[in-house]
């Protein structure tokens, strides 16, 4: 189990909520680290190379939208956010990715 604590308030604008003990937060840096982690399980589970084109392995995906994006972009999150027209996001690109090499989601990969 995973917790934070805050207090204060939500942030720091005018009109920002009070944090209570039913305040709910995004937790997104947290999510990410979980999907690079569930990556770099995937990639050694496969032993593919980190440097391996993305494109070359998520072939439902056309190669212009990924471009030159590696797993080890995926992975440590350098790169770009979004791709192709439809902004899809880094994230959502790398659960395809690890549901292509593991036959596993994120969350039964990790666990």
């Amino acid at each position: 189990m995973l917790t934070e604590w805050y207090s204060g308030t939500h942030h720091f604008k005018n009109g920002s909520l009070v944090v209570t003990h039913d305040s709910m937060f995004n937790l997104y840096s947290l999510r990410k680290t979980y999907v690079g982690l569930a990556t770099a399980i995937a990639v050694v589970e496969s032993e593919l190379s980190v440097d391996r084109k993305v494109s070359d392995v998520l072939t439902n995906r056309p190669e212009y939208e990924l471009g030159n994006t590696t797993i080890r972009d995926l992975a440590t999150k350098s790169g770009a956010k979004y791709f192709g027209p439809n902004r899809i996001e880094r994230e959502e690109v790398a659960r395809d990715l690890i549901k292509e090499l593991t036959e596993f989601n994120i969350a039964q990969l990790i666990t």
